[in-house]
């Protein structure tokens, strides 16, 4: 079985760093001789199959990502701690995004969006370093903004299950259409609302659970969080659906049972 979510050459292209072509040439060479011993090939995305050479693609099986049983654990150990997991109107709403920056998952449209909101009652956590941190501070400006280097992947389910919101991906290049990030499914897991760019890719498994903005739009994305700010209601409907679509679709024995 070759699992093939994420593909080496891809990768390198994705992070501007295929102008190494050698480099490329055989990360390709590569990824087609796995392809070719492999009796089954797993993708995570109908987006992802057109990738496999037509000759091997009756061997392509679509697996959805899905997430961990400790993101479900962290939400009932947060919906028993609140009473309802829900947001509290008497506090700020709490946004979260975590990340290695890397261009698919468009981290400066996040900063903008920030800073844009930078007057409005919201705190912002943002956890990960790589690429595109840099410009990603830049953007925020004079926002509330707490910056975390890194977090523990054991950790890491109960810092996000202390927000509200989580953020999924909004970049624009070929990867970042074709890819469900895991912090999407991670995210509903937990019961955070959740706000992913609008792309076939991820409304297919997520419509009706997620809030959707057009990729690289800063100021949809920060429409869509200042809504959710607005009033209560708008932020524990796609928190509840969350929940409930993980109970039925995200869970590893959901996912292998597909």
């Amino acid at each position: 079985v070759l699992d093939q979510m994420v593909s080496l050459s891809d990768t390198v292209r994705d992070r501007g760093l295929d102008r190494v072509t050698p480099v490329v040439w055989a990360l390709d060479l590569v990824g087609r001789a796995a392809t070719a011993q492999a009796d089954i090939v797993a993708v995570d995305t109908a987006e992802h199959v057109p990738l496999v050479p037509r000759r091997h693609r009756r061997k392509v099986i679509v697996v959805p990502v899905g997430a961990p049983h400790a993101w479900f654990e962290a939400r009932d150990h947060r919906r028993t701690s609140s009473g309802t997991g829900d947001v509290a109107s008497a506090r700020p709403l709490r946004v979260v995004f975590f990340g290695l920056f890397t261009p698919l998952q468009g981290a400066p449209t996040i900063g903008r969006a920030i800073g844009r909101l930078a007057n409005r009652d919201i705190r912002w956590t943002i956890v990960g370093h790589g690429q595109d941190r840099e410009a990603t501070e830049r953007a925020t400006g004079d926002a509330d903004v707490s910056w975390i280097d890194w977090v523990e992947a054991d950790d890491l389910p109960a810092v996000v299950a202390d927000h509200d919101v989580c953020l999924g991906i909004f970049g624009t290049g070929p990867k970042a259409r074709r890819v469900v990030p895991n912090k999407a499914y991670q995210g509903a897991a937990v019961g955070c609302a959740l706000v992913t760019s609008d792309t076939p890719a991820q409304r297919a498994p997520l419509g009706g659970v997620a809030l959707f903005t057009p990729p690289r739009d800063a100021d949809g994305l920060g429409r869509a969080i200042g809504a959710l700010g607005a009033e209560t209601s708008a932020v524990t409907r796609p928190q509840r659906a969350g929940a409930g679509m993980g109970a039925r679709g995200l869970s590893p024995r959901a996912v292998g049972g597909k």
